[in-house]
């Protein structure tokens, strides 16, 4: 089970999601770059997340809050999800989002 979002998050979200859906293509980087740029955000995003998720799961024992952070060069879409593998979260991002980015 994943923490609850309130309402201001959700209602942020849904406002991003609206504003992409009709912003103009933005240029291409190569996907050498793409891939720089997202491990090296990843690198400093993890450790934070990481520490957020433990905080707000404190007191279950069981939940993995080691959370892997990829990229998915198979997709054809932009986009990002959140699965479990093998009972391991994971958060994927397309490369074709990431080079719009």
């Amino acid at each position: 089970m994943l923490p609850s979002i309130d309402g201001f998050m959700a209602s942020s979200a849904q406002s991003v999601f609206a504003n992409a859906r009709f912003e103009a293509s933005r240029k291409r980087v190569s996907q050498a770059t793409a891939a720089r740029w997202f491990n090296h955000v990843a690198s400093h995003i993890k450790p934070t997340a990481e520490k957020f998720c433990k905080a707000e799961t404190k007191g279950r024992a069981s939940f993995d809050s080691n959370v892997r952070l990829e990229i998915d060069h198979h997709a054809n879409q932009r986009n990002t999800c959140f699965i479990y593998i093998k009972g391991k979260p994971i958060i994927l991002m397309t490369m074709p989002i990431l080079r719009a980015m």
